[in-house]
């Protein structure tokens, strides 16, 4: 659903010419949004499922990636205060700095170190960690 979303918006700007206006805008928006995915995605595999992955659950004969109609809330929250974090630190329609942590991590990094600590430290929570299906006892 997403991913289709992503192709209808860059369809639109891409046919209405309205992508080379806003080229600048529409790559600071890529940083907006990939950042804090990427740390998620990092934060899950490395630091939170210790590199281990199941085969069988990511081709759904077990339901061990299985959440809210498909969405992980976790992983969502995650990724939504980081982009929160990017647009405090950048304005990346009037691409003007908002903070001065724009100069010292820029709002990618900002982004995604915040998003990538709130998932490992939500996934500290027994609450998260059941949602998450992850062993309590690890």
């Amino acid at each position: 659903k997403i991913l289709v979303g992503w192709l209808i918006l860059v369809l639109i700007m891409t046919f209405s010419g309205g992508i080379w206006k806003y080229y600048s805008t529409f790559v600071s928006m890529g940083g907006c949004i990939y950042a804090p995915i990427v740390a998620v995605f990092l934060a899950d595999f490395f630091l939170v499922r210790r590199q281990r992955f199941s085969l069988r659950g990511a081709y759904r004969l077990e339901n061990t990636y299985e959440y809210t109609r498909g969405f992980n809330f976790v992983a969502l929250t995650s990724i939504l205060l980081g982009c929160i974090v990017y647009f405090l630190i950048f304005d990346p329609v009037g691409y003007t700095a908002r903070s001065p942590l724009l100069f010292i991590t820029t709002a990618t990094g900002a982004s995604f170190l915040t998003a990538g600590i709130c998932y490992y430290l939500l996934s500290k929570i027994p609450g998260c960690r059941k949602y998450m299906k992850i062993n309590i006892t690890e």
